[in-house]
């Protein structure tokens, strides 16, 4: 069983009741899409699925509750894996879409002071086809535990920092800037981010999906045909 549902403010209702479902009707295993948002403000660049969670927003506490839920009914009835994949973007999604409208619509002086202070930041996007791939390999793959977690990410990926990202939509628009970006130290990225309030404040952090890449699955596209995609699906809409 595949559970992808969400409702803000309602997430650890609904992870009770799908548990004593599951349990009741003898499912014989869950794959449950949560987030890597419960890691929340987590220490390091490098996080894996052996970092303790710390969730810090109402979106993270929430989410990482309802992870527990579904752990606490899947204890000896049925089996359980967790994947929690990073930002997902696709045609009709919200991630990346900001940071495609603003290289389509605003003068590139704008964008370049923004790409010099964003810099080489991890956007952490991740195509839509391979996180679904990621559940449906889940779900037939052998278990090695009663309750599994993996990372879902693209972030080994050299075009998914925000300068690549923008340079990406800029070339595939036709609106290219003319300076190479300047981009501001790590460090002076990273204050302004907890001045911010950002859970996760390391510009270099890096998702580790090497767990789910050891047990042999691969995304199901190159990452750029993602983004092409995606890139068409927001020309498209924008004229609309």
């Amino acid at each position: 069983m595949l559970n992808f549902a969400y409702q803000a403010g309602a997430a650890e209702k609904l992870a009770e009741a799908l548990g004593a479902a599951c349990a009741a009707r003898q499912v014989r295993r869950l794959v449950h899409v949560s987030t890597v948002s419960v890691y929340g403000a987590a220490r390091g660049e490098v996080v894996d699925e052996e970092t303790p969670c710390a969730p810090r927003t109402p979106y993270e506490v929430e989410k990482h509750a309802a992870e527990q839920i579904l752990e606490r009914h899947a204890r000896g009835r049925f089996e359980l894996v967790i994947l929690r994949p990073t930002a997902v973007f696709g045609p009709g999604g919200r991630n990346l879409e900001s940071l495609a409208r603003r290289v389509l619509r605003r003068p590139w002086p704008l964008r370049y002071l923004r790409t010099c202070v964003m810099g080489r930041r991890r956007m952490h996007a991740i195509d839509v086809d391979c996180v679904a791939a990621a559940a449906h390999f889940a779900a037939a793959q052998p278990m090695s535990a009663g309750v599994e977690r993996f990372i879902v990410s693209q972030d080994d990926e050299l075009a998914n920092d925000y300068a690549a990202l923008e340079a990406f939509f800029a070339w595939r628009f036709g609106r290219r800037n003319p300076l190479p970006p300047i981009a501001l130290p790590a460090g002076v990225l990273a204050t302004a981010l907890r001045i911010a309030g950002r859970s996760n404040a390391e510009p270099g952090r890096r998702y580790d999906n090497s767990r789910l890449l050891a047990r042999g699955f691969r995304p199901p596209r190159p990452f750029v045909s993602a983004l092409e995609e995606y890139a068409a699906w927001i020309e498209g809409h924008a004229r609309s």
